[in-house]
């Protein structure tokens, strides 16, 4: 018989660990995803589903004396409103007839009294904004712009005050 010496013990414990398989592997998939939705930013804002828009500025008519007459026109300020959407996404636009409407016209109130006024899509005043979505069409850069520009006809008969309304607008995609 030969005498082990520990050295040759371990290394035929070591060969034989060697020789069993290790235990059982198993796999398992394990997913990952992200969905990307279509979107829109809106100076700059995000606009998701009812979300307010942000404050897009304000159409100011000015201050006119109560006994001036003629056409009054304003652009929106501080500019137009500008839309960054999710590439291939069309979206639109919808403004209601504000608070003060009557008979399907937009008009401003001092509480009591009403001075009706008209909203367009462009400086000349020739397309003017009703009831119906307005589709953004893009710039050269890629974003969407939608300018908006108001016009009243003042009679000189208007009591004196402040006149507003307050107009809800609408952003779909």
């Amino acid at each position: 018989m030969h005498a082990r010496t520990p050295s040759h013990c371990c290394l035929a414990l070591l060969a034989a660990l060697a020789a069993e398989p290790a235990g059982a592997i198993t796999t398992a998939p394990l997913k990952v995803s992200a969905r990307i939705v279509a979107g829109c930013l809106i100076n700059p804002v995000h606009a998701g589903n009812d979300a307010s828009l942000g404050n897009l500025g304000s159409l100011d008519f000015g201050r006119h004396p109560a006994y001036r007459t003629g056409h009054l026109s304003t652009p929106l300020m501080p500019g137009s409103v500008a839309l960054h959407c999710t590439p291939g996404t069309l979206p639109q636009i919808s403004i209601d007839a504000g608070v003060n409407a009557q008979g399907g016209q937009r008009h401003l109130s001092d509480g009591s009294s009403l001075l009706a006024y008209r909203l367009y899509t462009d400086a000349a005043l020739q397309q003017e904004i009703l009831s119906q979505p307005i589709a953004f069409t893009p710039a050269s850069d890629g974003r969407l712009r939608l300018s908006l520009y108001a016009s009243a006809q003042l009679d000189g008969h208007q009591p004196a005050g402040l006149y507003q309304d307050v107009l809800t607008v609408t952003l779909t995609w």
